[in-house]
């Protein structure tokens, strides 16, 4: 019987060529990954807007947050959280911009009117549902998501803008380009042979894993904002893959895990805001880390590798406050997307329910 898991990074995919509506269009910027993509436009801003500062959520990845303050923009941090309402930052000036997150695709637009009535320019990550109505209606000025986030490619990131709005050149292909890629492209192809049961060893696989998002966060932010171009081969994927099957099956394996799991004292689950929406993955909330942790063990020891998101109660950075630090040690995150079965969720279930009941 060939190994089962659940979670954790991507495996190489068989992808067939069809026909139909690529997930970019020409008019978009492809980048190595979201964070050369945000760092382009935030440079861009700089050079060529006249932006000065960028308000950041206080609940946000801290790799890309130092990718930011690289770019020499200064920063300031206003009250948002995949659990809260956001409160919007009181002294802006025009020189500002702001940075908001559609965490997990849960939020919607609405839910920034006190942001966007602020005036200053506005860009928008959405990495967990690059496709959601809010991302494909958006009236902000700048768009941004890591395609590696939501899809099985080794690297990608694009910036885009619906309004028309100035954006940088698209980057150029150099030797950097796609760092990291043939170490994340081997990891994907073994892993999938693991999964085959072809090989039996998975400490081959999980270290090319690590090498190749070493070298992502090696990646530096070039002086003139250029960013790093996204690889061939991804680009290859990007023009092929049928995202909007993909995106449907996760929706679908989100209801069918959601309906399973029932109430639980001391687990909230983060359900989408809307009925649009496509949840990134289901994402329960704990009243205490130790509860949280617990729970991650067992799912971990029944080889459902679930995800933090993110883990700011383990950095030491001044901008991460208490209330995102706590959030962060409560939050889990188990995958549903296009990789699996409702088998799949079925078992993700089962293994849950046990986990919380013990």
């Amino acid at each position: 019987m060939n190994p089962w898991e659940a979670g954790s990074e991507f495996q190489w995919l068989q992808l067939r060529k069809r026909s139909g509506k690529s997930v970019y269009q020409p008019e978009m910027r492809l980048y190595s990954c979201g964070r050369t993509a945000l760092a382009g436009i935030i440079k861009y801003g700089m050079d060529c807007l006249g932006w000065r500062r960028l308000w950041i959520p206080s609940y946000y990845c801290p790799e890309v947050v130092a990718t930011i303050r690289a770019t020499g923009i200064r920063t300031n941090f206003y009250h948002d959280s995949p659990a809260d309402a956001v409160e919007a930052p009181t002294d802006v000036s025009a020189d500002d911009a702001i940075l908001i997150v559609n965490y997990f695709g849960r939020k919607s637009r609405s839910d920034y009117a006190g942001v966007y009535a602020l005036g200053i320019a506005v860009i928008e990550d959405h990495s967990h549902d690059p496709w959601s109505r809010w991302a494909i209606q958006s009236t902000a000025g700048h768009l941004v998501s890591s395609y590696r986030k939501t899809l099985p490619v080794p690297d990608g990131g694009v910036l885009w803008s619906n309004v028309g709005a100035p954006l940088p050149p698209q980057p150029k292909a150099n030797k950097k380009a796609g760092s990291g890629v043939p170490e994340k492209i081997e990891a994907m192809l073994m892993k999938a042979m693991y999964l085959d049961g072809i090989i039996a060893d998975k400490e081959g696989y999980l270290d090319l894993f690590n090498q190749a998002k070493q070298k992502l966060a090696e990646q530096t932010t070039p002086k003139d904002g250029g960013g790093e171009a996204i690889s061939e081969i991804s680009q290859a994927i990007l023009n092929s893959f049928p995202w909007h099957s993909w995106r449907e099956r996760r929706r679908t394996n989100y209801r069918h895990l959601r309906q399973q799991i029932p109430e639980w004292s001391d687990v909230e689950i983060l359900e989408a805001q809307s009925r649009e929406s496509y949840p990134f993955m289901l994402t329960l909330l704990f009243s205490a880390r130790n509860k949280r942790d617990i729970v991650r063990k067992h799912l971990i020891e029944n080889s459902v590798y679930p995800a933090v998101i993110w883990p700011l109660d383990e950095i030491n950075e001044p901008w991460a406050d208490e209330w995102a630090r706590t959030l962060s040690g409560r939050i889990l995150s188990i995958h549903c997307d296009g990789r699996y079965s409702l088998a799949d969720m079925d078992k993700i279930a089962a293994i849950l329910i046990r986990c919380l009941a013990s």
